[in-house]
């Protein structure tokens, strides 16, 4: 693919010029994906914060077990992660920050009065290095808005240990641009195909389930109505994906705890960014459960601030339970997503200064939760429009773009 840097070119050249520049199509094809994978859960506050509590959960048992010098470190670390999460998200659920901050501190006040002081530099290391608790209470983003009819249940994940599951995810995007008052012609981009293999290594006490996963396939298909260059850009990016490995965890609830993607040696530029977009797509393709038992009828919400592709988006995401035999449970899913003005430094594209003026999307689609496999299956159709000013050899052009995206989930 070239490397030429739209950033490089005259500012006399035309909008249409520019978007000739397949890097260009990349940016455009990274910061597309990055908002379908973000409909599947892309969440990073809200890990972050899953993480503090499991380490309060942690903390708590070290408690009630009468290990109260290290329960006592890890309350203050937790305290400590609490208070940054705090300032790097200050519009993030305040009311439960508060509250975990407040009982935080009343435990760590108890300990100290009783006596517990501070542990030799050893303990602290391995108390901190224990695994996160997971399953039990979920976190705020996740809102029961309504337990269904009876019969009731709790639905957690249980996957078989050592039983490969196969997925296909295929995705196709469409974009229209308009650059100031010209018009581009429409872009169709070939369909995205890839084949996940993922294998439960292990599930603990807490439900906590780990697992490897490999790319067994990535491909782009061959559309003779596709743009070339645009098909040309998306096979240089995900063609050599295939065969790439990775391990992750993620709570019986289906919410993502931790993703890792092996890097083969001598990886260029392009190949870490596509390792980085595959990692977000496989550690955020699940939907989240609610914690409560619920029955045919129930509804639940989830919430997030999402950072991805350099752009902050607010996302809300509601799930109705429409049929549930045994381990199936059929939901139909609406969302909705607004961003604000800012500034997005895409890492796809360096060089290109984009300002966000407004951005909101809106789509849904049908949700099948099998309890037995890691991810979950259906269809999501979502449409969004974007306006904003791309700063190109030193000149700021204004840009509409609406983009409409299909992803489908299948079992192999």
């Amino acid at each position: 693919m070239s490397q030429q840097n739209p950033a490089c070119y005259s500012a006399t050249r035309t909008g249409a010029q520019a978007l000739r520049n397949p890097s260009f199509f990349t940016f455009w094809l990274f910061l597309a994906i990055a908002f379908v994978c973000s409909v599947a859960l892309a969440e990073e506050p809200d890990e972050k914060y899953l993480k503090i509590f499991y380490s309060i959960q942690d903390a708590d048992v070290l408690n009630k077990s009468g290990k109260s010098e290290q329960a006592l470190v890890k309350y203050e670390k937790a305290r400590r992660d609490l208070m940054v999460l705090q300032k790097e998200y200050p519009g993030w659920s305040s009311s439960t920050l508060n509250y975990r901050l407040n009982y935080v501190g009343q435990q760590i006040a108890t300990l100290q009065a009783s006596g517990a002081g501070t542990v030799s530099n050893a303990a602290p290391r391995a108390a901190e290095n224990q695994s996160p608790a997971a399953g039990g209470a979920g976190a705020a983003q996740v809102k029961l808005l309504s337990p269904g009819n009876e019969p009731r249940k709790v639905y957690r994940l249980h996957p078989t240990p050592s039983e490969m599951q196969k997925s296909v995810m295929n995705l196709k995007i469409s974009m229209d641009i308009k650059t100031g008052e010209m018009q581009m012609p429409s872009v169709n981009m070939p369909a995205i195909t890839v084949l996940l293999d993922l294998t439960p290594t292990s599930i603990d006490a807490n439900g906590t389930i780990s697992y490897d996963m490999v790319i067994e396939d990535a491909a782009v298909a061959d559309d003779p109505n596709a743009n070339a260059q645009v098909a040309e850009a998306m096979k240089a990016s995900f063609g050599n994906v295939k065969g790439l490995s990775g391990k992750g965890k993620m709570s019986n609830r289906g919410i993502n705890l931790e993703t890792t993607m092996k890097e083969p040696a001598g990886a260029d530029a392009q190949m870490k960014q596509a390792l980085e977009q595959m990692k977000e797509i496989l550690g955020n393709s699940a939907s989240p459960l609610p914690e409560e038992a619920i029955g045919v009828g129930a509804r639940w919400q989830s919430t997030k601030s999402i950072k991805s592709q350099g752009m902050t988006i607010q996302q809300s995401s509601t799930y109705e339970l429409t049929s549930a035999e045994g381990d199936l449970l059929n939901t139909k899913s609406t969302m909705t997503q607004h961003a604000a003005n800012q500034k997005v430094k895409n890492p796809a594209m360096p060089g290109v200064d984009v300002d966000l003026v407004k951005m909101s999307g809106a789509g849904g689609g049908d949700i099948i939760f099998d309890l037995t496999r890691l991810m979950p299956q259906g269809t999501i159709d979502f449409h969004s429009e974007m306006s904003m000013a791309v700063n190109m050899g030193g000149q700021k052009q204004p840009m509409d773009m609406k983009m409409g995206m299909k992803l489908a989930l299948e079992k192999k």
